[in-house]
């Protein structure tokens, strides 16, 4: 099977027969894709963050404190 890119949002593969991926498909369908409210921290991939935060509180204090030592 070929595939090629989503010519609607040029990120996604898709089969070559179909026009748009399963992404764009579900968003003209008004079924929009939801990303899952549990993200992990992308540094420690083991806590969850919060809605606001780039890192988890540990990764957050343990970044801080290696700073305080290189100084």
């Amino acid at each position: 099977m070929e595939y090629d890119k989503c010519r609607r949002c040029e990120i996604n593969y898709k089969p070559k027969q179909d026009e748009y991926c399963s992404v764009c498909l579900a968003e003209l369908k008004g079924e929009f894709y939801e990303e899952d409210s549990d993200l992990l921290c992308p540094f420690c991939y083991k806590n969850k963050l919060d809605f606001d935060e780039i890192m988890c509180k540990r990764c957050w204090l343990k970044r801080h404190k290696e700073q305080d030592y290189d100084k």
